[in-house]
């Protein structure tokens, strides 16, 4: 997920994941519930807005789309991103 980084296509699902590592998509939710406490969704989406962050940090401007942030950190939409990181920074 992280090294090919995965997590940054909008239409990753878990079974997408089962297939790359040759599985079923039972074991890949069990692992990831697991190791990190957590279900699918809210593994990626920390996943994407650990991204998110690393291109707010590299960016060379104050001048900061966060639109292109979200989807190039692999949201769907602004909406999705803007309520994930409000979730994960409270």
């Amino acid at each position: 997920m992280i090294t090919k980084q995965l997590f940054r296509n909008q239409n990753l699902s878990i079974e997408d994941v089962s297939r790359k590592l040759a599985t079923n998509r039972t074991y890949v939710s069990k692992e990831i519930n697991h190791s990190y406490k957590s279900g699918f969704r809210d593994y990626l989406n920390r996943l994407r807005l650990e991204k998110a962050k690393e291109l707010i940090h590299g960016a060379q401007s104050n001048d900061i789309n966060l639109i292109a942030v979200s989807e190039q950190s692999g949201f769907r939409n602004y909406g999705t991103f803007n309520t994930a990181f409000k979730k994960n920074t409270e």
